[in-house]
């Protein structure tokens, strides 16, 4: 069966059907009857007939009443309930219903269906019913049956209390009802006995009236107590006299003897008195019964006793008019009388009307006098907003009214529970009840009945009135009146009217008017952009670490999450909060207020300004919020100092200090006076508005140095000393100074690293550390002039050290310009997610703080003189040289760069970033790749291959949209790009087709933002394709697999990228982002590159022939050195792609040239960029040729390792020694690994060559930049070379006014120096010659002059690709030995304290002379011999004069020492040309140099030997034909003559030659013994 709409009939004949027993219809029809609709709706219909049976069962049985309790199941019944089923039988008597009922609601029992039913039940002698019929009339003896569902319990105790409470309550109603005929009979008694006393018959007739009209179905009476005067004052109660429940127990009284209330009654209020039982009613309301108290007198007016009656007023005395009631009429006419109003006045007509609708159970309780002076206030209110408190505590003090007048517009529900509650507390009550009263009238009338605890007290009744007027009733008025006192009207008017209406009710509540006055004056300063302000305070009662916090928030909350961590960062902890929302005319503030404890006991005036502009810097972003901010109250600093110490705690993170910043702050935490004192150093230090103090700073000092005694921890010392020592190395700060009367939003350090215990190595001349909370940035120098590019780092933890790698690579990189190395990177540390426009913005913002934060520590020149920067303190030298260049992730921002240079008026203007709009582009240029390809040639030429003609195969590390890669895998159309990866595909092309491949790259290069995912597939062979880095894993092809020498398969993308990168193949060209290859010695975590430890792979297993590293850190040195020595042909990254750098510098050097010219007016802003942009084609030969340069220098000093391996040795250990080289940071052999690889035969690799060619130039390129430099004409010239040839020639006055003249003339000679002369040249120089190495630079360039040393240098270079490499280097070395030879000389023989000029005015022409026809001085076989070779270099590719001045100059021993006797003798050159080639002949000069060179070297002391052998044999024939050229004579007469002469000598000494040059191996000793045979026989002709 379903529930739901049916009809009752049905219902009834369903139970009839299943019932046969009397009057089972009738009893059904009255049970359907009871049920509304709805209840019969949701039973089921077998359901309800059960419940119909079970309960006419229970009717059935005994007359005794019956009350059960049962959970109906289905099971048990046949039926069910979803509730607890009560059914009651009883007979039927008044309010049976209403007292179960109220019963069930005091247990807080709903009650979910009723069905009640009274019959007339007719029965025999058995008890057996006999009829059942519907009751008809009073009279009838009936029976009533109550079915109730109530909450369903399966309990059996709370069962069975449930049912012993209506037993009870049976119990009680059974006694009222059998007593109500007596006691109503006793209430009519009681009014007959007063009339027979000698009281005022008047008085006791009103009384008599008023209980025959109690009696008169006018009072529900529940009891009657009587009790009797004994001795005293003292009532006993009478018990036996007592009737219905007071039979059971005593309801007026807390205990059975109370006091009379008068012994001597004058008035009426004295004989009657009403109030209120203190036990609620069980029968018909739930309510505290009324007791009507009756003095009993005796027949001579004395008090004998006292009645009290106790019931339920019915409710016709709620219904009929007031003065229709006896006593109370009484009471109205005394009312009346006694106010004097005239019945048609107002205030008569008012006063009627109020006592017509005054509470009833006030009309009774109050005495007449009571209720007169009560009704006159209230007619006195007079309709005016005013609240009003009347309190009436009855004669027995168990309860106490309260009648509240309130204006309407301020009741509300909640104002009413307010009140109540404050009134409870008051009056020390357990109990109240309340109604509510509204007319046309503007009150509220509110009366509450509140039952009171014993011996409550009285409170004052205008006090308390005045509580409850300020808890509801004024607030908006006290708030009105406080605003108008604090601000004066005019503005009390305005933030009234604009917030008056909008605090919500819980802000009024919780704060008074005066504290919201603060509070808006707050609010109302909000604006967009400064939409929050704060507010920290104490409540007056408050302990000393407790305080509040309000957050003030324009138009919208602040969630609880994120105002938090800001609050508990500060130290605090928050207890509670209570958010408020103040809604005013035109905008809506919040106002969240927060329950604080802060540590220890703090005064609220010393951190309340500090603490609330921590909390609102760290809102805004100003400064990072983290347990740093705890110093605020611990320490008592400021928010910019906390930040301070942050930035210092930072700085040292970056450095390698291995302790958390939480720990840091928490022990600075823990030494407060130490952290505040270390922000005190820091201002004595470099606050520019104290008097500099250097005594004070050390005081400082001293007291912190004092304080480390009590630091308990070894950690927590190190991490005080570590900080000290970052300001004591501190020289330079921004933070202090500000724009626009605001400090920066961001802090600057230049700082001498070398100060700092334990700074990882390298470690650089200077540093600026930026910090702020949107970026960290670091700037790493090796020098004042120095250089290098700014990266966009993606490492937060560890950027520094990302920087200190690149800036290693730089230093080495940019020994070929004229800066030193310097590099720099920025940390974004609030990137927004997704948007890349959005992420590209913020870094922009990032990168301009950055560079704002650089040049605020660098001098400027005006006019030049050195600017220093505003409200600096400076410990350090001037320096004014900054430049900057792109990097990673910064490749088009040198204009915003250059953009706040010009916007600062720096003196380098655009020059200060290069590569911007005005300057030259290097992707466009393809400069980097350019530069590094040079490598890539010469690495396959010196394997006899060219790989702009010849196919190679190529992996490579990027993608097309890259600069680097881009532009190199586009220099040469044969490259067979076989796989490629960057950071999302892996390409892979086993048999690429050349031509069409090339074609598509070249698409690819030209696509913005390309990846690979954009090549055509169509065009990639079989077993190729394109693959995403995300993959599971990626299939490899047969023919690919081929390619990588690997078997086919899947593989995950990193097994497959460590495939790729041990392929053998013929070039890995790396243009990418990462570190791929490591040595075999080295750990992951050494490399520092997380995100390739799953690819990467070690030196040793690369099987490329050749590497080119175009981008950076693609391999680490180790890495490299380690393939070197397998045989890979591998430079650095620094040589390979060093065109980027040395590009940036020419524009550097060319813009302060062109900027000069533009300051003085030569030249306008386009002028200048079109000449800049002129000059694109010759600036790129200038740097490739340096890069062509740099590669070969690496060739040959790989040659001259192999040749005097002790000689570089040595120059390692001179460096090392002079503090300029760790050899463990640049990875370079120990001296027991340099022996065991000279044992072995092996060599250093050319990555480590590369470092010391680099450290080479950077030593020379210091020595050499100086005042004298710049001053020497034939040095200063050397500057041009730096510069195009169009410029040169065009400015050549203006280039040598050059503001970096010398440095730019000392760079040109370092690279010239090292590049052709070799990594040991100079140093050999200076210790052979004991002289400076400022004097070298003269000595070689005056040598390198008379050879004519570039150009023939050059005319070798042309025969790239013609002749092998090794002959070419061969080539090379001849020309570098002539010019060393002639150095040496130099060096030895010249004082060079004169310009260069007179050097070269006296050997040039000589010189030149001498190689021009020195061929036709020789022998005839010889000058055959001479000319075959040069014919055959010739043929080869080198230029003729080159050839012709290499040869030339070797046939000779020592050209220059002919043009010395020639000057110093005054005999023509070529006769005296002729008298060494003589001598050389007939002595077998040139036989005994053959003999030299070719000694063996095995140490520096053989080279040492060997050297002196060739510095005493060119004496020797220098002073032999000095000699001879003081005769006169034909040259060879005259050497006939002398050989004539000293024959036996001459023999003895070509013997001894001949003998040598019998000899299997000469020795350093036989040489020896030869050199002084060769001396003797000098000094005999000489003499």
């Amino acid at each position: 069966m379903q529930t739901g709409k049916r009809d009752p009939q049905e219902i009834v004949q369903a139970v009839v059907a299943c019932s046969k027993a009397v009057g089972i219809q009738v009893f059904a029809e009255a049970f359907m009857s009871s049920l509304s609709t709805r209840d019969l709706e949701r039973f089921r219909t077998d359901d309800l007939v059960g419940a119909i049976v079970h309960a006419h069962g229970v009717l059935s049985g005994s007359t005794k009443p019956q009350v059960e309790l049962f959970n109906p199941g289905f099971e048990e019944f046949g039926w069910q309930s979803d509730y607890t089923v009560c059914v009651i039988h009883h007979p039927d008597i008044p309010f049976l219903v209403d007292s179960l009922r109220i019963e069930l609601l005091q247990q807080e029992i709903e009650v979910h269906t009723q069905a009640n039913m009274v019959l007339s039940v007719s029965r025999d002698s058995k008890d057996r019913v006999t009829e059942m019929r519907l009751s008809q009339t009073q009279v009838e003896s009936c029976e009533s049956l109550i079915w109730l569902e109530i909450d369903r319990s399966t309990q059996k105790d709370v069962l069975r209390r449930i049912k012993v409470s209506l037993q009870n309550v049976l119990q009680d109603l059974r006694l009222v009802v059998d007593d109500f005929e007596p006691l109503r009979s006793k209430v009519k008694t009681i009014g007959g006995m007063l009339t027979q006393t000698a009281h005022d018959a008047s008085q006791v007739a009103e009384i008599a009236l008023f209980l025959d009209w109690l009696a008169d179905d006018h009072f529900t009476f529940l009891g009657y107590e009587y009790f009797s005067l004994r001795s005293g004052d003292t009532l006993q109660l009478d018990a036996p006299q007592s009737l219905g429940l007071s039979r059971n127990q005593c309801l007026t009284a807390h205990q059975d003897k109370t006091r009379i209330r008068t012994r001597k009654p004058e008035y009426t209020d004295d004989l009657v008195v009403f109030v209120k039982a203190p036990v609620r009613s069980t029968i018909h309301r739930a309510v505290y019964p009324d007791v009507v108290s009756v003095l009993d007198l005796d027949r001579k007016g004395h008090v004998i006793g006292e009645h009290r009656v106790i019931g339920l007023y019915t409710a016709r005395v709620y219904l009929r008019p007031a003065h229709e009631i006896p006593l109370i009429r009484a009471k109205l006419a005394h009312v009346i009388e006694a106010s004097g109003f005239s019945n048609n006045t107002h205030n008569g007509k008012v006063l009627r009307q109020i006592l017509q609708v005054y509470p009833r159970d006030e009309l009774f309780q109050s005495t007449a006098t009571h209720l007169s002076e009560t009704v006159n206030e209230i007619v006195k209110l007079h309709e005016r907003k005013q609240l009003r408190l009347f309190l009436d505590r009855d004669r027995f003090g168990f309860f106490c009214s309260a009648l509240l007048y309130i204006p309407r517009d301020l009741y509300t529900t909640e104002a009413r529970v307010k009140i109540q509650s404050l009134l409870s507390d008051a009056l020390d009550a357990d109990d109240a009840s309340f109604s509510t009263y509204f007319s046309e009238s503007v009150f509220a009338r509110v009366h509450m009945i509140f039952r009171l605890k014993p011996n409550a007290p009285a409170p004052d009744v205008r006090a308390l009135e005045q509580s409850v007027s300020d808890t509801v009733s004024s607030w908006a008025d006290r708030f009105r009146e406080a605003l108008e006192a604090e601000l004066g009207e005019e503005r009390a008017h305005t933030l009234f009217a604009r917030y008056g209406a909008g605090f919500p009710a819980g802000y009024r509540e919780d704060f008074s008017p005066r504290r919201a006055v603060f509070d808006i004056q707050r609010a109302d300063s909000l604006v967009a952009g400064s939409d929050v302000a704060v507010s920290l305070y104490q409540n007056l009662d408050a302990e000393s670490s407790a305080f509040r916090l309000k957050i003030f928030s324009l138009g919208h909350p602040i969630p609880l999450s994120d105002a938090l961590p800001l609050i508990e960062h500060l130290g605090a902890w928050v207890l509670a909060e209570s958010p408020y929302v103040v809604r005013g005319k035109d905008r809506t503030v919040w106002i969240h207020d927060y329950q604080l404890e802060l540590p220890g006991s703090l005064d609220l005036g010393q951190i309340r300004e500090s603490f609330q502009e921590a909390l609102l810097a760290a809102w805004r972003r100003e400064t990072e919020s983290d347990r740093f901010c705890q110093l605020v109250v611990l320490s008592g600093l400021n928010w910019r100092d906390v930040a301070l110490i942050r930035a210092l705690t930072r700085y040292l993170k970056q450095i390698g200090f291995e302790l958390s910043q939480t720990w840091m702050a928490e022990t600075l935490a823990a030494y407060p006076h130490i952290a505040r004192d270390l922000v005190g150093l820091f201002h004595a230090r470099f606050d520019p508005k104290r008097k500099r103090s250097k005594d004070l700073e050390e005081k400082v000092l001293e007291g912190l140095l004092a304080q480390l005694d009590g630091v308990a921890g070894l950690n927590e010392d190190r991490l005080i000393r570590r900080l000290i020592e970052l300001i004591t190395a501190t020289v330079r700060t921004n933070f202090f100074q500000k724009v626009e009367q605001q400090f920066l939003p961001y802090f600057s350090f230049k700082l001498k690293p070398a100060g700092i215990t334990d700074i990882p190595k390298p470690v650089p001349a200077f540093e600026i550390f930026v910090y702020s909370p949107r970026v960290e940035g670091v700037h790493l120098r090796g020098g004042p002039v120095a250089r290098g590019g700014l990266r966009w780092s993606d490492r937060g933890e560890d950027y520094r050290t990302e920087v200190l790698g690149l800036v290693k690579a730089q230093q080495v990189k940019n020994s070929v310009i004229v800066p030193v190395g310097a590099k720099g990177g920025f940390f974004p540390k609030q990137l927004p997610a997704g948007d890349r426009d959005a992420i590209q913005a913020e870094a922009i913002a990032c990168y301009k703080i950055f560079i704002s934060g650089l040049l605020d520590l660098t001098d400027n020149l005006v006019a030049g003189a050195i600017v220093p920067p505003q409200m600096t303190r400076c410990h350090d030298d001037p320096d004014p040289y900054l430049v900057v260049a792109a990097d990673k992730g910064t490749a088009t921002f040198s204009d915003i760069a250059n953009g706040i240079s010009e916007a600062r008026q720096f003196w380098l203007g655009d020059a200060f970033a290069s590569g911007g709009s005005a300057g030259y582009d290097h992707k466009k240029m393809g400069i980097t790749a350019k530069g590094a390809w040079v490598s890539v040639q010469r690495h396959f030429r010196e394997m006899g291959r060219n790989c702009q003609t010849e196919p190679f195969t190529c992996i490579g590390i990027g993608d097309m949209s890259g600069d680097v890669f881009g532009n190199g895998m586009l220099l040469s159309e044969e490259t067979r790009l076989v796989a490629a990866f960057n950071h999302m595909h892996i390409f892979l092309d086993p048999n690429p087709d050349a031509k069409a491949a090339f074609a598509e790259r070249q698409r690819l290069f030209e696509l913005p933002r390309s990846g690979w995912s954009d090549y055509d597939t169509k065009l990639i062979s079989q077993g190729g394709g394109i693959f995403e880095r995300s993959a599971k894993q990626i299939p490899l092809s047969d023919a690919m697999a081929k390619v990588l020498d690997c078997a086919p398969g899947a593989y995950t993308p990193n097994a497959l990228l460590s495939l790729i990168l041990k392929a053998p193949v013929d070039l890995i060209w790396n243009g990418g982002i990462g570190t791929y290859v490591k040595a075999s010695t080295e750990t992951h975590l050494e490399v520092g590159d997380k995100a390739n430890d799953g690819l990467r792979v070690d030196g040793c297993e690369l099987r490329t022939a050749v590497i080119g590293e175009g981008g950076n850190l693609g391999f680490t040195q180790r890495g490299r050195i380690e393939a070197a020595l397998r045989g890979v042909r591998v430079n650095t990254d620094f040589i390979d792609n060093a065109g980027g750098v040395d590009c940036s510098d020419h524009e550097v050097n060319i813009k302060i040239h062109l900027n000069q010219m533009m300051a003085e007016g030569d030249l306008t802003r386009k002028q200048r960029d079109r000449i800049l942009a002129q000059m694109t084609d010759e600036v790129s030969e200038l740097v490739l040729h340096n890069n062509y340069q740099q590669a070969q220098a690496v060739s040959l000093s790989r040659i001259h390792a192999t040749e005097t391996p002790d000689d570089v040795l040595r120059f390692m250990q001179s460096l090392a020694e002079s503090g300029r080289l760790d050899r463990d940071l640049e990875f370079l052999p120990s001296d027991e690994m340099m022996h065991e690889r000279m044992a072995n035969r092996l060599t250093l690799s050319g990555p480590e060559l590369s470092v010391l060619i680099s450290y080479a130039k950077n030593e020379l390129k210091e020595a050499f930049a100086l005042p004298e430099t710049a001053a020497d004409p034939v040095l200063a010239e050397r500057a041009l070379s730096a510069f195009p040839a169009s410029l040169a020639q065009r400015d050549r006055k203006r280039l040598l006014e050059h503001q970096l003249l010398a440095e730019i003339a000392a760079t040109q000679w370092a690279n010239l120096m090292v590049n052709t002369m070799g990594i040991t040249f100079a140093k050999r120089m200076q210790e052979a010659s004991g002289r400076s190495y400022f004097d070298v630079l003269k000595a070689f360039a005056v040598a390198q002059a008379v050879y004519r040393f570039e150009s023939t240098w050059a005319g070798v270079e042309v025969a790239d690709g013609q002749m092998s490499a090794e002959d070419q280097l061969s080539e090379m070395r001849h020309l570098h030995r002539l010019v060393r030879r002639a150095t040496r000389w130099l060096l030895r023989n010249r004082p060079l304290d004169g310009p260069c000029a007179d050097e070269v005015e006296r050997y040039q022409v000589p010189m030149h002379t001498l190689l021009k026809d020195g061929l036709s001085l020789l022998p005839e076989a010889r000058a055959v011999a001479v000319q075959a070779e040069i014919d055959a270099l010739v043929s080869q590719g080198v230029e003729a004069s080159a050839a012709h001045t290499i040869r030339v100059g070797l046939a000779f021993n020592q050209l220059i020492s002919i043009a010395e006797v020639a000057q110093v003798s005054g005999r023509k050159l070529m006769d005296v040309a002729q008298l060494f080639v003589g001598l050389g002949e007939q002595l077998g000069l040139l036989r005994f140099a053959r003999l030299v060179n070719d000694l063996s070297v095995g140490n520096n002391w053989e080279a040492m030997a060997r050297e002196a052998f060739r510095d005493d044999l060119n004496a020797s024939q220098q002073r032999l034909a000095g000699a001879l050229a003081t005769r006169k004579g034909k040259p060879m007469v005259l050497v006939d003559e002398f050989l004539g002469a000293h024959q036996t000598d001459a023999n003895r000494w070509l013997s001894m030659l001949d003998r040598l040059e019998g000899t299997v191996e000469v020795s350093y000793p036989m040489l020896s013994v030869a050199m002084r045979e060769l001396k003797a026989l000098e000094a005999r002709i000489v003499l």
